[in-house]
Parts: C-alpha cells; structure tokens; sequence
C-alpha cells in the first residue's frame, strides 16, 4: 500500500516548495485514482459549502483550494496515517522550515507535498504530531488536556504564495473541470466560478423638480418669516408680519337658506 500511495498518482513537482526550478518532464495524469475520487458527479452532489466555495475560487484562493481538495486527476486519502507517508510529511516539513517559511501559514501547499492528502488533513496530523511530543510548537498549550493553539505570535517565516499546478493545463482535467461546474449548477444553483467582475455604483440619483406641486406643510413653514418682537408693544409675542389667519365663524344656515329661497321666489313674480 505504501508504494502505491506514492507512485499511482505522483504529485506534480512544481507544486514543490524548492527553489530550484524542475528540469524533469512534466509527469501525466493518472486516470486510475488511489482513495476517495471527490470530483465524481455524486460526490459534487454532496458537496457542502465550504467544498463549494473552494473549488469557485480555486483561481483566486489556491491555497483555499488545495486546502480542501486534491489535484484534478488525483484520489483522495482518508483515515490515518501510513509510514510511507509520515515519513513524506517530515520530509515535507524539514523542507518548509528549510525555506524559511512559516508553519500553519499554508497548509494548502503544504499538503502539495503529500501525495493523496490535503491541506486540513496535513493541518490535523501536524497537530497530533504536536500533541505526542513528537514535533515542539511553542504556539501550542495544553488545556484541561485538549491541544490549543494560544500564541500565535510565537510563530515566525515567511508566508509562501500558493499557485495552481499544472496539471489545470491538462486536457482531461479541463474536461473535468467543465463537468463539475455544471454539477455545481444543476445540484446547488452554482456557476462554479467566481465572480471576479468589480461591480459599478449606481450614480447618485439627483432630486427630480415638478412644476406645479403643491408644497408640504412642512415647506410653508420654513417660508415663514421669522419670529422678531417689538419691544414697547402691548403684546409681548406680537410678531413684525404674521401669517394669515383664517377666520372661522358659526353660521345659520337654516335662516339663509330660507332668505335665499324668498328672494328666488321674488325674482320669478
């Protein structure tokens, strides 16, 4: 098994973390998958959010994605570790502090490293690795037995940039990758890509103007002059102009009604 883990379906050497760049050919894709194939229209199915959000952004966030996801063209590893691939993973990590580069930083490129795992995976095994005593961490305490990563600030390097390998060039992972997107939109009402357009500000709407509106109560009395006092008048709040007022006086309406109706009756003689 562990030979097969390594040699089935090879990690691409770009994806290294060396500086030094690759002169070897550019190895092809493996149709046949070790592990879990997560990339098949059932497993797209399934998919959760988080999964969903990595393979949109995948051009934006690599190292969102290689967090979450293998290589195209690459199965899946799950449940514990191997030998064969503990020692891949020290390997690994000599080399990332090797570089200078800070641990937990970039789990996604890490796991780059490791044939058949991703990024969280690499995430957890580093700290299982740190919780037996077998890797020293000084960001890490121990709580009511439980491992917790207290003192970030402790941590130092540099942050690597994650980019996709080249794999995303191969035909048949073009293919793949044009089906999964259509999964993503017949199951979860996706596109499967991000939106990278910047969207315009609708301008500022200006206040239309309407010829003869009638105007709000409100506008009147801003137009109202203000208040000024006399002094020396009888009425201390008498105003220097006031508003018009309009005068309100009880009517009968039965005695002119009847006044009305006799000089009607006048006028016809």
């Amino acid at each position: 098994m562990d030979e097969l883990v390594d040699t089935e379906t090879p990690r691409f050497e770009s994806l290294s973390v060396s500086d030094e760049p690759s002169t070897s050919p550019k190895p092809s894709l493996k149709r046949k998958r070790v592990g879990e194939d997560v990339f098949t229209k059932e497993s797209v199915k399934q998919w959760q959010g988080s999964r969903i959000k990595a393979w949109e952004n995948r051009y934006m966030s690599p190292e969102g994605f290689y967090y979450r996801f293998v290589a195209p063209g690459e199965g899946q590893q799950n449940g514990g570790w191997s030998a064969h691939e503990h020692k891949l993973f020290m390997k690994r990590y000599d080399e990332w502090i090797g570089n200078g580069w800070k641990i937990g930083s970039s789990w996604g490129l890490f796991s780059c490293g490791i044939p058949h795992r991703v990024g969280y995976q690499c995430m957890n095994y580093y700290r299982k690795l740190v919780s037996d005593g077998k890797l020293q961490d000084e960001s890490y305490i121990t709580v009511d037995g439980k491992l917790k990563q207290a003192h970030k600030e402790r941590l130092s390097g540099i942050v690597p940039n994650t980019e996709l390998g080249p794999e995303w060039k191969d035909p048949d992972v073009k293919l793949e990758e044009k089906n999964i997107d259509q999964w993503l939109k017949e199951f979860h009402g996706r596109s499967g890509q991000s939106t990278t357009s910047v969207i315009k500000s609708k301008p500022k709407s200006v206040p239309r103007v309407t010829a003869n509106k009638r105007s709000n109560i409100s506008d009147l009395v801003k137009k109202m002059p203000l208040k000024q006092y006399i002094p020396g008048e009888e009425e201390d709040f008498m105003m220097e102009s006031e508003p018009e007022v309009a005068h309100l006086q009880a009517r009968d309406w039965e005695t002119e009604w009847r006044d009305r109706l006799e000089n009607y009756q006048k006028f016809l003689m």
